[in-house]
């Protein structure tokens, strides 16, 4: 099927979500374990560092690699949470989408189905992980093939002697690591643009792949990739055109993401605070803490159903034994 009317869609969304009752309570409960989350995160990693800086000498090496493991594991332990809970949020807005009843418990939906989720983002991680392996190789390629290399290769005639590469030299020097990393500016560029005109298509593919997952229990990743993708085609185009309608939304995003680096971003502008560094940073992250905790009330709900709505038009009719249709204890 096609996507049609998109623009259709957020008004529908706001219709959809004034007939559920449980909306409020769904999105204010997935913020609050997502920014708590992020806050304890950083006061965990600031404990940790403390007593890192305190733990010198080959006596305490055991314990500094003990607590710098935790620090290396919270992330990904944040991440798989923050993945699981995105899931079941995402549950609840395709309950809603769909005008059926949601609440809270909908959220547990990421951890039930947590292989599955498991699998499926493994699968696409190694997928872009290749096309970025395969964009490097060919813009690597096309730099050394082409005159764009020519200054780096005059820099790196300059560094050799007795023919051999001097790499302290380059190590050591930063004026001159300066004029490598310029000189090799051209590889960053075609990269990027490779990279994007490979995953991006590919990343639209895929859109759907939490939405197959919710509808079909026992689907494999490969196989929600695949069901994604064929869902997607020839709906990529219309679907950007709904990204575009929702720009002001991903707009605010962006601002919200940029609060919460104010503090490194008064730096490279030269503004001098008056606070302290940590002091910045913290009151930065607390904004930023704000103003996600307000995107997430008054316009996450509306979006995600916005998404549910594109989805349902595109979709095949949900299986009988889908949990998000008939199955009371994911309401």
């Amino acid at each position: 099927m096609k996507l049609q009317d998109v623009k259709d869609f957020y008004p529908t969304a706001k219709q959809r979500l004034e007939k559920a009752p449980e909306e409020k309570k769904i999105v204010m409960l997935y913020a609050a374990i997502i920014i708590g989350m992020a806050v304890l995160g950083v006061g965990i990693n600031y404990l940790l560092n403390s007593r890192i800086s305190q733990t010198g000498g080959l006596g305490n090496m055991g314990i500094r690699t003990f607590l710098t493991t935790i620090q290396s594991v919270l992330p990904i332990l944040q991440s798989v949470i923050s993945l699981c809970l995105g899931l079941g949020y995402t549950s609840a807005m395709l309950r809603i989408s769909r005008g059926q009843y949601a609440t809270v418990n909908s959220l547990r939906l990421g951890f039930q189905r947590f292989w599955q989720l498991l699998r499926t983002t493994i699968f696409q991680t190694l997928i872009f992980a290749g096309l970025g392996i395969l964009s490097l190789y060919a813009a690597m390629l096309v730099f050394f093939l082409t005159p764009l290399s020519g200054s780096a290769m005059e820099l790196v005639s300059s560094l050799m002697s007795g023919g051999e590469l001097q790499m302290e030299t380059l190590l050591m020097d930063e004026v001159m690591q300066l004029a490598f990393l310029k000189s090799i500016a051209p590889v960053y560029v075609i990269f990027l643009l490779m990279f994007a005109l490979l995953a991006v298509p590919l990343l639209y593919r895929y859109r759907m792949v939490s939405y197959v997952l919710i509808d079909n229990p026992a689907v494999g990743g490969l196989a929600a990739l695949r069901r994604s993708s064929r869902m997607m085609k020839g709906n990529c185009m219309a679907l950007f055109r709904l990204d575009l309608h929702l720009w002001w939304y991903y707009a605010l995003s962006a601002l919200a993401a940029t609060v919460a680096y104010a503090d490194t971003l008064a730096a490279l502008l030269g503004i001098s605070l008056r606070v302290s560094a940590d002091v910045a940073y913290y009151l930065s992250f607390g904004v930023y803490l704000v103003a996600q905790a307000a995107l997430y009330y008054f316009l996450s709900n509306r979006i995600e159903v916005t998404y549910a709505l594109a989805y349902e038009q595109i979709a095949p009719k949900p299986q009988e034994n889908s949990v998000v249709l008939g199955n009371i204890f994911q309401m």
